[in-house]
């Protein structure tokens, strides 16, 4: 074995760990091969439940992708555990959301939320489910969240005609009527 690789049992021979040395940074690949007729591996499946799962701000405009779904959830048990959370069956005209991932401490409450966005430019009304799943994928808890969109909001700007007068277009006009600019030119950036 190289100099820079330890593997030792720590404390007890149930206790194994590896560790590799290094003198800076560099992209490394380690290849672990070991017989695993006697190892065993361990997960903490706990309870939960959501306790909050609602719409941040109801009537957001479609499309706008402003929408949110806050949740609040709580690892019941008495150990720390892995949830995972899913924002599923929603409405037609949602976009799917990303699972979530958290480990959760014993009796520990996290808070988060899914982007919601719509594909429709109407106002509508939509439901999504809040699904909170154990470390092993079976469902411990979930909640219906209903939400409104409004009909997304169309601007236009004035481009103005070819050929305007010296004092610019109207739109041009006002603006530097409210900026107090007497000299400003005919181009400004409504953004």
């Amino acid at each position: 074995m190289p100099d820079n690789i330890d593997f030792r049992a720590h404390g007890s021979s149930e206790q194994v760990f590896l560790s590799y040395k290094t003198t800076g940074i560099q992209t490394t690949l380690i290849k672990l091969e070991m017989n695993a007729d006697n190892l065993t591996f361990y997960s903490n499946v706990a309870n939960g439940k959501i306790y909050l799962a609602e719409i941040v701000q109801d009537g957001f405009e479609a499309m706008s992708g402003s929408g949110f779904i806050e949740y609040m959830v709580m690892n019941t048990d008495t150990f720390d555990a892995t949830f995972y959370i899913d924002l599923a069956d929603c409405s037609d005209d949602i976009l799917p959301a990303p699972s979530q991932q958290a480990s959760i401490s014993s009796r520990e409450v996290y808070t988060s939320t899914f982007q919601v966005q719509t594909t429709k430019t109407d106002a509508y009304n939509y439901t999504c489910t809040v699904i909170l799943k154990n470390s092993e994928g079976c469902e411990v808890d979930s909640k219906e969240v209903g939400f409104n969109t409004i009909a997304q909001q169309n601007y236009t700007v004035d481009q103005g005609e070819s050929g305007a007068d010296s004092k610019g277009t109207e739109a041009e006009q006002e603006y530097k009527d409210a900026s107090g600019c007497s000299s400003c030119s005919g181009m400004f950036s409504l953004f």
